[in-house]
């Protein structure tokens, strides 16, 4: 039988990517590709639907394929960028 949910191990096998990869588009330490669809909290779990990971596969290479039903593309704030040593008088005053 078929699990409607994975985790991110079944996810990972499914696309031929390691855990590691599928972990940092989740949590956001990585953007996700276009379209990847959004994961499902359970509890403190995270899920992701069958049918949006095949979609998404499905849709890889089509252009103008829309995104599955519960993909929602992560936002990302550009980060300043962090000046090594210490900081100035003048730079600390900012």
């Amino acid at each position: 039988m078929l699990s409607l949910l994975l985790d991110i191990d079944d996810v990972a096998k499914l696309i031929k990517l390691s855990p590691a990869t599928i972990e940092n588009w989740a949590y956001g330490r990585k953007p996700a590709p276009a379209g990847f669809p959004a994961h499902i909290k359970v509890g403190r779990l995270l899920r992701y639907r069958r049918a949006d990971i095949e979609a998404w596969i499905g849709g890889l290479g089509v252009p103008g394929h829309p995104a599955p039903s519960g993909a929602v593309a992560p936002l990302l704030r550009a980060k300043p960028k962090r000046l090594r040593g210490r900081p100035r008088k003048m730079e600390a005053a900012l």
